[in-house]
């Protein structure tokens, strides 16, 4: 079980806040109390203990973060905002403050009490305390979410508030820790710091464009240098390969033409030429000239007897056979 202890920054905001909320207290006690805001928060008469004896009993029982007592003090000016008719006084301030700190412990602080022990440390019944927390997420519309400007904007209230010489909370003056944040709040960004910002985004922008802008340059260059080369690789196989058509007719050009003026190309005797001597009639059909009609039809019909056992469904080819071993292995296909 975590043990939780006392924040020491929740004990150095705890005296600024309880100033701040008897300068509210005292200004609204002098307007009176109007029924119409009475609820459950109001008392019949101011407790005895102060406000800065409460806050210092709740962060030293309940052992809050410093942070839950400035969220406090957010959730009760969110109320007053929200409730025009609902008026912070001496009545009511006590029953705000355990109820604000207990919600916020249970909204921001890892590790907190239940109901039950914020009612014993408060001074009011369980049924109370309950009873209270319910109103109070009404009241506030059960809208817990501070923002981060909203939060840096009432801590540097309060550290400010420190820094009024007549106020007794400027015992407290460099007491309270300074806030840290993962990033400068807008709300308290200068407007130069907003012209340098934009500045930044309008040159970013630009850089942006410009990189885009270079890219598509790189990539028409790149596209006009493949089709260069495509078109180059193209000219050099075509003039290739007209070359090899040049050469090869050159070749043929440049071959010898037989001389038809010699006597082998001459034209024949025919004063010299001789009759050739009379063969015995035979038939010569039957030895030099082939039946065609007989190879056609031949050939047809084994052209059709081999087309047949493919394309006639009646006929099939049969499976392979299973050969079948001594030695108990799985039958091998024979195709």
């Amino acid at each position: 079980m975590t043990e939780l202890r006392p924040s020491e920054t929740a004990f150095s905001i705890v005296p600024v806040l309880a100033c701040v909320l008897n300068q509210l207290c005292e200004r609204n006690n002098a307007l009176g109390t109007n029924s119409r805001s009475v609820n459950k928060f109001y008392a019949s008469c101011p407790p005895s203990i102060s406000i800065r004896e409460y806050l210092e009993r709740i962060a030293k029982y309940s052992c809050c973060s410093g942070e839950c007592f400035v969220l406090a003090l957010v959730y009760i000016d969110q109320i007053i905002k929200s409730n025009p008719a609902f008026v912070v006084n001496s009545l009511n301030i006590h029953r705000l403050l355990i109820t604000s700190v207990m919600l916020a412990a249970k909204f921001f602080d890892d590790h907190y009490y239940n109901n039950a022990y914020f009612a014993k440390v408060g001074g009011v019944p369980i049924q109370e305390i309950n009873s209270l927390e319910v109103e109070f997420l009404f009241m506030t519309n059960f809208d817990l979410f501070v923002p981060t400007d909203t939060y840096a904007q009432y801590y540097g209230e309060l550290v400010n508030h420190t820094l009024d010489p007549q106020c007794q909370c400027i015992a407290q003056k460099g007491r309270i820790p300074p806030l840290v944040l993962p990033y400068a709040p807008t709300a308290y960004a200068s407007s130069d710091d907003e012209d340098e910002a934009d500045e930044a985004e309008e040159e970013g922008d630009e850089a942006e464009e410009e990189a885009e802008k270079t890219e598509s340059e790189e990539e028409e260059e790149a596209g006009e240098l493949r089709e260069g080369e495509a078109n180059r690789g193209m000219s050099i196989s075509k003039l290739t390969r007209d070359s090899r058509c040049m050469s090869l007719s050159d070749d043929f050009d440049q071959h010898p033409q037989p001389d038809t003026s010699s006597a082998l190309f001459s034209a024949p005797n025919t004063d010299n030429f001789h009759q050739p001597v009379p063969v015995a009639t035979q038939s010569t059909q039957n030895l030099n000239t082939p039946n065609c009609n007989r190879l056609k039809r031949s050939d047809a019909h084994a052209f059709q007897m081999g087309l047949g056992g493919l394309n006639n469904p009646g006929l099939s080819v049969s499976p392979p056979r299973r050969l079948s071993t001594d030695s108990g292995s799985p039958p091998v296909c024979v195709h």
